[in-house]
């Protein structure tokens, strides 16, 4: 990271948060919201019916929808943490749309 420089670490801040931003919006359009409403940067927490199931079944296709956080803290059942980073194009939270509902 040193080797970007100050603006070239902005950039990439800035391009990982414009990133979960978007995934954010392609999974409100399918009924998916956030679980908390803080602020956030490129990681955030989804609710997701049956998320252990989902999660596993994604993860035999190859496919790392996220982090079943249930199994860390309980409280937060059918919920995964997501992050998303300056290397996913559009086409990347498409195809995450696409393999996650393909299990909804």
């Amino acid at each position: 990271m040193s080797l970007l420089g100050a603006k070239g670490i902005h950039a990439t801040a800035v391009k990982s948060h414009q990133n979960l931003s978007s995934l954010l919006a392609l999974l409100k359009e399918k009924q998916i919201q956030p679980k908390f409403s803080a602020p956030y940067f490129h990681e955030n927490v989804i609710h997701i019916p049956d998320a252990k199931r989902i999660v596993q079944a994604c993860a035999e296709r190859g496919v790392l929808i996220g982090l079943c956080v249930e199994d860390y803290y309980p409280e937060l059942k059918d919920c995964v943490l997501v992050c998303v980073t300056e290397t996913k194009t559009a086409q990347d939270l498409q195809e995450y749309i696409s393999v996650l509902f393909s299990f909804c």
